[in-house]
């Protein structure tokens, strides 16, 4: 099976912008993990591109350079290929339009539906969806019914992001045309009632109409001046917990049952329960630690490989994956 796999930040998608240092580191640990995988787990043919700016130098992979026109690179390789994977962020609906691109063109989506995405790509919708299907989620609300002075944290972010980009936290008592402010530039938000606990998050792959927990993780998530920062994950440091929490993994599949490949959970985990932030209809930063910790190869799932000696859950070890290390 010749395999496209189109990555977003470093792969062209910026030709003729500033790189982000934060989302290129993101999304090069991402690429550079699920290459090795495909390529061990016995991929023969496999293409991808990279932004002529980044290193372009990977072991067993045939690799495009961009410079420019990077969509029309991207026809012309998921036309070439059996199958495509897309690792893009939904920001500017960067996920949502490669994934049409190559359904158009008749490729394998090694990702999900094009109906998932744009269900979960907007995180009011997403919110409401998960509320209808009782999953437990943050409260909303709307600009105009917000008092004059909060009386309770609230976080407001694009509706359309990725990661932290653009996350702020309002204390009690903030002004509310402080909260309005935001709105000016024309970007569509949404305002959550502020979950305090601890950041997490969760692995899955979905096929079959199965969602199989592979991860539960520590988000590095923090507030500074306001501002949300993701600086990594530890991969599996909740791993005594999977089954637990694979009840809440069918119940989002259940509402979304166009999710397939790996699908990353946002969640916070309070004292009584864990609350779904966000749905990510995509590979996730903790994918560059899932191999050490799992203890096998997870590209495997890629190519619909069986392995019948998958370890328990249990034998699992955690794994920090920092962003902010040199």
């Amino acid at each position: 099976m010749k395999i496209f796999v189109c990555e977003f930040i470093t792969g062209g998608g910026l030709a003729g912008q500033d790189l982000p240092r934060t989302l290129a580191r993101e999304g090069d640990m991402m690429l550079q993990a699920v290459l090795k995988d495909l390529v061990d787990a016995g991929c023969a043919e496999l293409i991808t591109t990279r932004d002529h700016r980044v290193s372009n130098e990977i072991n067993g992979v045939n690799v495009v350079v961009i410079h420019d026109s990077p969509m029309d690179t991207w026809g012309k390789l998921v036309a070439d290929n059996d199958a495509v994977l897309v690792i893009a962020p939904e920001t500017g609906d960067a996920l949502l339009e490669l994934t049409h691109l190559a359904a158009s063109a008749g490729c394998k989506l090694l990702g999900c539906e094009p109906e998932s995405i744009e269900a979960t790509g907007s995180k009011r919708q997403c919110n409401r969806l998960l509320r209808e299907a009782g999953v437990p989620v943050p409260g909303t609300y709307d600009p105009e019914t917000l008092p004059d002075r909060l009386d309770q944290p609230l976080i407001m972010k694009p509706d359309k992001g990725a990661g932290s980009d653009g996350i702020h936290f309002l204390d009690v008592d903030t002004d509310k045309r402080d909260c309005l402010s935001l709105y000016e530039n024309g970007e569509e938000w949404i305002i959550e009632a502020f979950t305090g606990g601890v950041p997490a998050s969760l692995t899955l792959y979905c096929n079959s109409g199965m969602a199989r927990i592979l991860a539960v993780n520590r988000q590095l998530f923090r507030f500074d001046k306001g501002r949300g920062q993701f600086n990594g994950v530890v991969v599996n440091e909740f791993f005594d917990r999977h089954r637990e929490m694979q009840p809440l993994a069918n119940r989002i599949l259940e509402t979304f049952p166009g999710l397939h490949g790996y699908v990353g959970v946002d969640l916070v985990l309070t004292d009584k329960e864990a609350v779904v932030i966000e749905v990510n209809p995509r590979l996730t930063t903790a994918y560059a630690g899932l191999r050490r910790s799992l203890g096998y190869n997870p590209g495997q799932f890629f190519l619909n490989q069986q392995d019948a000696d998958i370890p328990d859950p249990m034998t699992y070890t955690p794994v920090r994956i920092a962003l902010d290390d040199d």
